[in-house]
């Protein structure tokens, strides 16, 4: 993808968080929260942020707030609302509990999306990630047709787009570990990134 083209970022804020017992975007890792590591990432790619989030409590940020338009439905509410609240083609999606993620990744991402697809997610040899991603405007029907039907498993909306996997080195893939868990945040504080 060439590099002048206008990106939009999205940052998915919302979720229940019970697994972790507190909301994932403040949770501490190295003494930043989870929502400093992601925007300090994502700000290398735009400065056109937004949170998807009705928790008022994110302005802290300074970054516009989109609240979901069809509440309760996970990722795809999400991404459904960044997408029709979108004004470019092309659309950065991460949700907030990857505290791992660099820029340098991000740049992968981007710079390797091609052109004639409509999602592009980053991938490892054992795991897709699908919420560190580029979404084009134009597959918003997708997720509208999806939440009508109650069809909410973001992998299988996927699969009936076209859709491109960018490899990233085993080595980089613990850096795109949602942390969902008090162990897990246990074990990224014992691992190098």
């Amino acid at each position: 993808m060439r590099t002048d083209i206008p990106i939009n970022a999205y940052i998915l804020c919302g979720g229940k968080s019970s697994r972790m017992g507190t909301d994932k975007g403040f949770v501490k890792f190295r003494n930043k929260c989870f929502m400093d590591w992601c925007l300090e990432a994502v700000s290398q790619i735009t400065r056109n942020i937004h949170l998807v989030t009705g928790e008022k409590k994110y302005a802290q940020f300074g970054y516009p707030l989109l609240e979901d338009i069809y509440k309760e439905k996970g990722p795809v509410g999400g991404i459904h609302t960044a997408l029709e609240n979108s004004t470019t083609d092309w659309n950065l999606i991460l949700s907030c509990d990857i505290p791992g993620i660099t820029g340098s990744l991000l740049k992968k991402l981007v710079y390797r999306t091609p052109g004639a697809t409509s999602v592009a997610f980053l991938n490892s040899t054992s795991q897709d990630y699908p919420l560190v991603a580029m979404y084009h405007k134009d597959c918003k029907s997708f997720f509208s047709e999806a939440i009508q039907a109650h069809d909410l498993k973001l992998m299988n909306l996927i699969r009936r787009m076209d859709h491109t996997t960018i490899k990233v080195a085993p080595s980089e893939s613990h850096n795109l570990n949602n942390i969902n868990t008090p162990q897990e945040l246990e074990n990224l504080n014992n691992t190098t990134i």
